[in-house]
Parts: C-alpha cells; structure tokens; sequence
C-alpha cells in the first residue's frame, strides 16, 4: 500500500474516532455511570453503548463542556490525513492542540460566574484546578491575559493561522465605532455667513 492510501485509511479512522466520541458526548446522561448515580441505567441510554457512556462521561468529568472540542479537533486531523495536506511540524501542531483545548477550559471555568459545581460543570476537573491555581498567583485579571494570550499562540501554533487580518480588521471596526460614538459630543465650527457688498456703494441720501 502506498503512502497516499495509508493517509486516506488513517483520515476515514479518525473520522470514525471523531463521530464515536461526538455520539458518546451529545447522548452523555449522568443515569448511565455509577460515579453519577447510586443506580445507573442498565442497558446505557448512550448512542454508543456502554463504552460510549464511559467515554462520554470521563470526558466530561474532565473537560467540562470543553469536551466537544476533541471530536471537532480529531475530525479536522483525519480531513488533513485524508486529503494529505502537508503535516509538517505535526508534533507541534499537535502540543499546539492541546494547549489550546486547555486553554480554552480554564478560560471557561474561570469566566463562568457562579459556584464551583457550575465551573466544574463548564470546564471539568481540570479547567477547574487550572483557574483556581492561577486565580490564586495571577488574579482574576491577570489570569484572563495569560490564558488568552496562550489560547492566541496555540491557536496560531495549531491551526496554522495568521491573526493580523482580523485585529486590523477590529481596529478599524473600533475606530469607526468610536468616531461615531462621539460625533454628537463634538464641536464642529459653524459656517461663516459671507455678505455680499453691491460695488459702487451708493451716495447717501441724508446729505
């Protein structure tokens, strides 16, 4: 077998991987798993079965609703293998990945407002831990630049992308926006009314 069919047998793997993980996660139900529920479902209400509801539900403990990134991301990988894009720099690409699938829980966690069972429920166990541990250091502020600026260059990392089009894109968005805000507050100088003068003036009257 040739090179360009094994990619096209690795993309069709992983687009199977993707879709079993997406079934897993969008049928997930907390009756199906005994670290839920003192009574689980037997048979599991999950599409996928009982190691559906084990992914599914491992998954979610862990990344929240973060979680429905994976299946997005490792369809995205198998289109590339199938296709045969150039996988150059994969191994950072793939760190790259990670990072911003992180990245992106904590965030979630630490911008949902609530208590910690509603955090947990957006980013997981581990978006939790990581929020909290930075919150402790960085702050709630300082937390938020570092977690987007490392989204930002994973996000460039893994997929490849150049940002420079949309920030200036929002700058001049923000520009107009801004200039339009204050249009009413600003002064603008009023017309000079000039009057005509008839040429030659006439005598006067009075005289």
């Amino acid at each position: 077998m040739n090179e360009d069919r094994w990619k096209q047998v690795e993309g069709i793997f992983l687009f199977s991987v993707s879709l079993l993980l997406f079934l897993s996660l969008a049928s997930f139900s907390p009756s199906d798993l005994s670290l839920y529920t003192s009574s689980p479902q037997h048979p599991p209400l999950n599409w996928a079965g009982p190691i559906g509801a084990v992914m599914g539900g491992g998954l979610i403990f862990l990344f929240g609703w973060t979680a429905f990134l994976i299946p997005t991301m490792v369809g995205v990988w198998g289109g590339l293998k199938f296709f045969g894009k150039d996988q150059k720099f994969f191994s950072i690409r793939l760190w790259g990945g990670v990072a911003l699938f992180l990245s992106t829980a904590s965030l979630l966690s630490l911008l949902t407002f609530g208590s910690e069972p509603t955090r947990f429920k957006v980013g997981g166990l581990l978006g939790l831990f990581i929020s909290d541990f930075l919150r402790k250091y960085l702050r709630t502020p300082g937390s938020v630049g570092v977690l987007s600026a490392v989204f930002l260059i994973c996000l460039i990392l893994s997929a490849n992308l150049r940002l420079d089009p949309l920030f200036l894109f929002l700058f001049r968005l923000f520009r107009k926006g801004g200039s339009s805000l204050a249009a009413p507050f600003v002064r603008r100088p009023k017309p000079k009314v000039r009057i005509q003068r008839e040429w030659p003036p006439e005598p006067d009257q009075s005289v």
